[in-house]
């Protein structure tokens, strides 16, 4: 995970860049419309030495039914028991609440979202020099601004690899960074490959969680 201080000012990207990385993130929303995949999920809640509390292992498949995607549960333990069938009833109860569009959290590299963020390109990979390392941070922070800095591929104009924090957490959590890998490849492009989570909260200082995710996806198809 990047080091959010060593976040600097640079020179600003190129335009063409960003309009490029602004259709890959168009391209995104598209395949996730249109894709079945495989996930592999792993849950720790960590104790306050940061040793492991709690682990807890889910396997699952995402389908596509019309305009809709629901995540079917395969397997799934908590700490060695089976809890398949409970979270089984916890995802659907998930995908029974109505969604609010407003309330997801975008790339900064959408088209909508680019002019609210400042854009600065930090380094060159010394070893290929299509492969540059970019910084966002948001003009005016709001609820779903994050910032952090991305990997891309200058000459196709797609994401690499992402570090960012939320700039602004839910109520009773302290932080969340998320890290991702688009490692896979799809006849649409780049795809998720590695997600990873860390945070911690708490409420009223009684129960403080510290927790780590780490979310694997594969099998793609179209």
């Amino acid at each position: 995970m990047a080091s959010w201080e060593d976040i600097a000012f640079g020179a600003p990207p190129d335009p063409a860049l960003l309009a490029r990385l602004a259709k890959q993130s168009e391209g995104f929303d598209t395949l996730y419309k249109r894709a079945t995949f495989k996930m592999q999920e792993v849950l720790d809640e960590l104790d306050g030495d940061g040793k492991v509390a709690s682990h807890k292992v889910a396997a699952s498949h995402v389908v596509v039914q019309g305009d809709a995607h629901h995540e079917i549960v395969d397997r799934c333990t908590k700490d060695g028991e089976d809890c398949t069938a409970k979270e089984q009833d916890d995802v659907r109860e998930h995908e029974g609440k109505k969604k609010d569009d407003s309330e997801k959290l975008r790339s900064p590299f959408d088209a909508s979202e680019q002019p609210n963020y400042v854009f600065d390109q930090r380094e060159v990979d010394k070893t290929d020099a299509s492969r540059v390392k970019i910084a966002f941070t948001p003009k005016n922070p709001g609820k779903h601004s994050v910032e952090g800095t991305a990997w891309v591929d200058a000459n196709t104009g797609t994401v690499i690899s992402a570090s960012v924090r939320m700039v602004k957490t839910p109520t009773f959590v302290d932080w969340v960074h998320v890290a991702v890998e688009l490692g896979a490849t799809t006849p649409l492009g780049p795809a998720l490959s590695r997600m990873t989570i860390e945070g911690q909260g708490g409420f009223w200082f009684i129960v403080h969680k510290h927790f780590r995710v780490e979310i694997t996806f594969s099998d793609y198809h179209l």
